[in-house]
């Protein structure tokens, strides 16, 4: 047991320590504003750099041997935003892991994981959106073509992420399970019949918008409390319940 301990304290502090440097090294180019046309372009421009770092190969990878992915990268900005997903989720369940291990290794994880997912990556998609529109900090919302345009790019931005979870684990496949003990039924994910029963799935969708806006502007925000909120009580609404 105090190996085990002794393992996900080591495994936490190397997540955290990648995902801030993840964070820090990014840049967000608030003094930019852009109409619809420039922002695709910009956006174009930046997957293309993006993938030409041989660096984030382990979360790119995907896109050079599956084509049916290919159309995540005429999404604006897409491989950023994944980075951001993928930061927060590592941080959001290595923490949530060492806070409530209980939660965490119940079945539920999967659905919720992957609602806030969905509600993050459009969250984060639409904050950025706004940062590149206003025409000052802080002044203005999304007009409702947008706000359509962007939930349709952040759920690309999810889906995308999924399927590297679904191929690859959020930390990575091993350490999810013999540290956190999260099974590998990430392709549950894609049976609506089984997600259908969890009416309050809205709610986890609605908490990661909340979570991925928040995140834009600060990424102190704590993951993993943010997490361990929705699954405790999505969890005591399903009692005796399991996801497979």
């Amino acid at each position: 047991m105090a190996t085990k301990s002794r393992e996900k304290a080591g495994k936490l502090e190397s997540v955290l320590a990648q995902a801030w440097s993840s964070v820090t090294g990014k840049r967000r180019n608030g003094e930019a504003r852009l109409n619809d046309d420039e922002y695709l372009s910009a956006g174009r421009r930046s997957n293309s750099a993006q993938l030409a770092q041989a660096q984030d190969d382990d979360l790119f990878g995907l896109l050079k041997t599956n084509d049916t992915l290919d159309e995540v990268l005429e999404v604006p900005y897409a491989l950023v935003h994944v980075k951001d997903v993928h930061a927060a989720m590592q941080l959001a369940v290595a923490s949530a892991g060492d806070q409530r291990e209980d939660l965490v290794r119940h079945s539920l994880l999967f659905p919720v994981f992957g609602a806030f997912v969905l509600g993050f990556a459009i969250g984060l998609v639409c904050a950025h959106r706004l940062k590149h529109a206003s025409a000052r900090e802080g002044i203005g919302e999304l007009p409702p073509g947008a706000l359509e345009r962007c939930e349709e790019w952040g759920i690309m931005v999810a889906l995308y992420y999924l399927v590297k979870v679904e191929a690859f684990g959020i930390i990575d496949k091993e350490t999810d399970q013999r540290i956190y003990g999260i099974s590998d039924h990430w392709r549950l994910l894609a049976d609506e019949r089984r997600l259908a029963q969890y009416a309050q799935l809205a709610d986890c969708v609605a908490a990661g918008k909340r979570a991925g806006e928040a995140w834009f502007h600060d990424e102190s925000v704590e993951m993993g409390m943010a997490l361990t909120h929705l699954l405790g009580p999505f969890i005591d609404s399903y009692p005796n319940q399991a996801f497979n």
